[in-house]
């Protein structure tokens, strides 16, 4: 934990509260672990991803706060700090704050939660053949790590053996170097294991990544060179021409198309 923080008389934790693909929710007690945590507790805390039992509710998943083991060991954590106030915002497409939750950083955070959920998500009664989503332009598509998020949210509307389109222009690249080598590997299973004996967030990004284009196809319009574009098993498209081109080939006839132009700021599920 930083030494500036635990020596403080209190702490007011400041931040905005958008979807996380394995925290439910970002804001709140994310300012603290892992904003200010030690590296030691921040890999205990994300490897939870990997080691925690599978099925909604019992995991750690998009939207998701009660009996998601992530967002469960940051309240706790949160729970050790000396006195801490509450800030977050919510912000609108253009960044533009819209709403402001203050107080007590569990109840504050969960109301503003509540309501992220209420405003940015939808649910659909099927999935879609084809899911056609841009991140919303930079910088939420600065790079892959990044252009993630909305690759994560479209995922959720695509059936099994779909296709998904993204838009994303990656001008900075992947985003880190320690992201690629994973792909090295075979499969996603491989990589989870590999995450079992040594975690990383860059290799957590990754193991999503994978699991997403072993289950659909993925077409990514990108600056990203093809070949790197092939090794995270997704096919490469430099023009929307190329995209319809890739994208359509292996369509039904009478297909259900989903369009999400702003993909990384909405999150979408299936009735129930």
């Amino acid at each position: 934990m930083s030494k500036i923080a635990a020596d403080a008389d209190g702490l007011i934790l400041t931040g905005s509260i958008t979807f996380h693909y394995f925290a439910g929710f970002t804001g709140g007690r994310k300012t603290f672990l892992p904003g200010i945590a030690s590296k030691e507790s921040i890999v205990a805390n994300h490897k939870l991803t990997v080691s925690g039992e599978k099925g909604r509710g019992g995991t750690s998943m998009t939207g998701i706060l009660d009996g998601n083991p992530v967002h469960e060991d940051m309240i706790e954590a949160v729970r050790f700090a000396k006195p801490a106030f509450l800030v977050n915002t919510i912000t609108n497409a253009e960044g533009r704050i819209a709403r402001f939750f203050c107080g007590n950083v569990e109840t504050a955070h969960r109301d503003g939660s509540k309501k992220v959920m209420e405003v940015f998500s939808t649910k659909l009664k099927r999935k879609a053949d084809m899911v056609v989503a841009s991140c919303g332009g930079f910088p939420k598509d600065m790079n892959f790590i990044q252009a993630h998020k909305a690759l994560h949210h479209a995922f959720q509307s695509v059936k099994e053996g779909g296709t998904l389109v993204l838009v994303a222009e990656c001008s900075e690249g992947i985003g880190s170097e320690a992201f690629l080598p994973y792909f090295q590997l075979a499969n996603s299973g491989q990589i989870r294991e590999s995450l079992m004996q040594e975690y990383t967030l860059n290799g957590h990004t990754a193991l999503a990544t994978l699991d997403k284009a072993e289950r659909c196809s993925i077409v990514l319009l990108s600056e990203l060179d093809s070949d790197v574009v092939a090794l995270m098993r997704m096919e490469s498209a430099k023009s929307p021409e190329e995209v319809i081109e890739k994208a359509t080939a292996s369509l039904p006839e009478k297909s259900l198309v989903y369009v999400m132009p702003e993909a990384a700021l909405t999150f979408v599920s299936n009735e129930s």
